[in-house]
Order: C-alpha cells, then sequence, then structure tokens
C-alpha cells in the first residue's frame, strides 16, 4: 500500500540528504526538483525511489559532490559542457539555463555534456527548455542493457529522449521514452507478483527469449530495427557529439562506486524565431483537437496528447501529495542513516508508514 506524503515535507527532507552528502543548496534543490517532478508525474521509476542511489554515489564519490562542470567550448548558439562527474541533474541544471538563454538569442541552441551521471526524468529537461516558449529537446545515453537489432547481449544503452512543448489549452505536451520494450522497472514488479512476462521483452544471460522476469536479463529494443537505430542515433547525439564514452566504459549506475559518464544533449528551438508564439500555441490546440476528433476504437473512452497522463496525474499528486511505496520510504531512511541525519529528521516518514499502513 502506498503512503502519501506532504510535498513540502519530501522537498526539504531530500534537500537535508544531498547536503549531509555534500552538496550545495542550489544543487540540492535541483536535484531533489528533478526527482519529486518524476514522482508527480507518476514516472516513480525516476522519482525519489533513487535519492539512496544518489546518496551511495555521493559517499563512494562515483559523483563528485563538489560542482566542477566547465563549459570546455562554444560559439553563440552551441556548447560543450564537461559535467565533472557531478549529480546529472546539477550539470543539467546549468545546461538548460545555457541552451535557453542562447536560443532566447539566436533562435535555436544545442548544448551537450559529457562526464556527467544518471540525470533524472528526461520529460523534467524537455519541460525545462520549453518553458512557455519554445520546444524542448533532451536525450541521454546510459550504460549498455540492450541487444542491437539481431544481437543476444547487452551492446548498447537504453537512451532515453523526451520532446516538449505547450499550447495555450494544452499544457506539458511530451513524448518522453526509451528504447526497450519494457522499462525495468515493470519487469521487477512481474517478479514480486510472481508473473509471467512476453517472450520479446528480455532474453537470458546466454541469449534466449524467456518469459521468466527472474531469468531476464538483456533488454530487447521496441519496434526491433527501430527501437535499436533510435538508441544508436541518441548515442551520436550525446556521447559522440559531446565526446563522451560508450561500451563498456560505462560500468552502469548499479555500479555505485564507480564513475559512470553519462552524456547527454539539449536542444531549445525559440518558436517566436519561427511564427508568433500566440499562432503556434492555437495551431497546436487545433491539432490536438483534431487529434482527439478521431473514431475511438472499440473500448477506447479517449484519445490522450503525449504526455497528457502525466499531466493528469501531477495535478492529482500537486493536490494529494507524493505517493510512495513503504519500501520507498524505507529507502528514504537508510539514505537519512548513510549521511548522518538524525531519527528526528526522517521521523515524519516513519510515522506515516505508521499512519497509513
Amino acid at each position: 500500500m502506498d503512503i502519501r506524503v506532504s510535498i513540502s515535507k519530501l522537498e526539504n527532507y531530500c534537500n537535508m540528504v544531498f547536503c549531509a552528502g555534500g552538496l550545495s543548496m542550489h544543487n540540492a534543490r535541483s536535484t531533489t526538483e528533478s526527482l519529486i517532478h518524476a514522482d508527480l508525474r507518476g514516472v516513480y521509476s525516476h522519482g525519489v525511489c533513487r535519492v539512496l542511489e544518489y546518496a551511495k554515489r555521493l559517499k563512494y564519490a562515483s559523483a563528485c559532490a563538489v560542482d566542477e562542470s566547465r563549459i570546455v567550448s562554444e560559439t553563440s548558439c552551441t556548447a560543450v559542457i564537461d559535467g565533472g562527474h557531478v549529480l546529472g541533474a546539477v550539470v543539467a541544471e546549468k545546461a538548460v539555463a545555457l541552451a535557453r538563454q542562447k536560443a532566447e538569442e539566436k533562435g535555436i541552441s544545442f548544448v551537450t555534456v559529457r562526464n556527467s551521471n544518471h540525470y533524472g526524468m528526461a520529460a523534467h529537461w524537455a519541460i525545462k527548455l520549453a518553458g512557455d516558449d519554445m520546444i524542448g529537446f533532451t536525450a541521454s545515453d546510459t550504460d549498455p542493457c540492450l541487444a542491437p537489432f539481431g544481437g543476444t547481449r547487452a551492446y548498447i544503452g537504453n537512451n532515453p529522449f523526451a520532446y516538449a512543448t505547450s499550447g495555450e489549452t494544452y499544457q506539458e505536451i511530451c513524448l518522453d521514452i526509451a528504447c526497450s520494450m519494457v522499462a525495468g522497472g515493470k519487469k521487477r514488479r512481474m517478479i514480486e507478483r510472481g508473473e509471467i512476462m512476453p517472450d520479446n521483452w528480455f532474453l537470458t544471460a546466454e541469449g534466449k527469449a524467456t518469459t521468466n522476469p527472474k531469468l531476464g536479463v538483456v533488454a530487447l529494443p521496441f519496434g526491433g530495427h527501430k527501437g535499436s537505430g533510435l538508441s544508436f542515433m541518441m548515442e551520436v547525439l550525446t556521447s559522440a557529439l559531446g565526446g563522451g564514452v560508450f561500451g563498456d566504459a560505462m560500468p552502469g549506475f548499479l555500479h555505485l562506486d564507480a564513475k559512470n559518464p553519462t552524456a547527454h544533449c539539449f536542444m531549445a528551438v525559440n518558436v517566436s524565431a519561427f511564427r508568433s508564439l500566440g499562432a503556434f500555441k492555437r495551431h497546436v490546440d487545433t491539432y490536438i483537437d483534431y487529434i482527439k476528433s478521431c473514431p475511438k476504437a472499440e473500448g477506447v473512452g479517449e484519445i490522450l496528447y503525449p504526455g497528457e497522463v502525466e499531466w493528469r496525474c501531477k495535478f492529482r499528486n500537486l493536490r494529494e501529495g507524493v505517493p510512495l511505496s513503504e519500501e520507498v520510504a524505507q529507502d528514504l531512511i537508510k539514505a537519512g542513516d548513510l549521511v548522518g541525519l538524525s531519527a528526528e529528521e526522517y521521523h515524519f516518514l516513519v510515522e506515516e508508514i505508521k499512519i497509513q499502513k
């Protein structure tokens, strides 16, 4: 059973964890904001369940607490940033601000980052890039966890990417996807429930198809060559363009004591450089209305635009609080212990578990 936790209490606690782990308050807030935004949108695999992982990275120095990220090359509408192995949200916040500044001046911008870390939910950064007046795009590479089309071993990353913009009526229009058939979190839930899975989701360590989620270790790309090809191109836009690494040079986020030099990219398109912002927003709204008017398949109640489910979930969670499983709440307590917080500082979590259980 999930518990509901006050957003302000959760923000304050996560900020304390990250500050105790060595981050400045500014960088702690950027990291916390990215994680809680994921939970608000219902993307729980990228929410505060990651706090313990991030705290361990800071503890084991696989992520640097002190921000030494720097711009290594720059033009009027591009930049390459070396993240210096800080937490991904810290350098992503800088990259987004820089990309928007350049797009405001030049109409379009593209910023790459190398030597970063996991940067959380891609949608968070695409939405920030878009703001109320732009189109945002971001992508990240990951350690190898997918087999390329026709392969049997994990050689390519899941490499998520996201686009975002807004109309006047329809807000936070956002496509945020990765390249695997299914998120690893779904496999974990199937293991917990004793369920079988489709045989085209994962391969075994020996490269064989399986319906047993416990044996599935090599993810498969969605759409065969389509997902595999998208993963390839996201690698080009991130590590190849920004001078990062790939393959075995990325030990993976599960290896918390080793640096995981992740690469990202961020693009901002200033709508007003192409047409009036109002006309663009009305066009987007009209297009969504058109899509929603399509005759629906049997059993379908409504046709939704990309990101609409998450937008609605966000408003519900803003009203009711952030939903946490007891397991995630316990991990938050462990994170507090790891960085030396007192029992009093995470007492509210203990009490919420007792009250709502």
